[in-house]
């Protein structure tokens, strides 16, 4: 999939699992635009939070990573749940790097991101 600007961007849209809909990808995007326009200074990160689970964090963080990737954005999206870890399957990425081995100092924080 090719961005506004030419840019290569990959197309995780298929594998954002059986809820996305085009009605959540529209969400996200309107969510994109809100944060975009809601800071003068350029949006330079985004936690997306909740007490409880089942209410969507890593739906709505895959969604909005991947619209703003679509903008031809650098995009670094962080699996912090440590419980139950899920962009390592979205994403079809191995499982062995990540957020636990750079906090552990068993990594470097470029060695624990991985490009798609």
């Amino acid at each position: 999939m090719k961005a506004s600007n030419g840019k290569v961007v990959p197309s995780h849209t298929k594998r954002l699992g059986r809820k996305s809909t085009s009605g959540v990808r529209c969400g996200a995007s309107s969510l994109r635009t809100a944060l975009l326009l809601s800071t003068a200074g350029g949006l330079r990160r985004v936690v997306v939070s909740s007490a409880l689970s089942g209410e969507g964090k890593t739906a709505t963080s895959v969604n909005l990573a991947v619209v703003m990737a679509q903008l031809g954005r650098r995009v670094l999206l962080v699996d912090c749940d440590l419980r139950k870890p899920r962009l390592h399957s979205i994403f079809e990425v191995h499982e062995q790097v990540g957020l636990v081995g750079h906090l552990t100092s068993e990594l470097g924080w470029q060695q624990a991101v991985l490009r798609t």
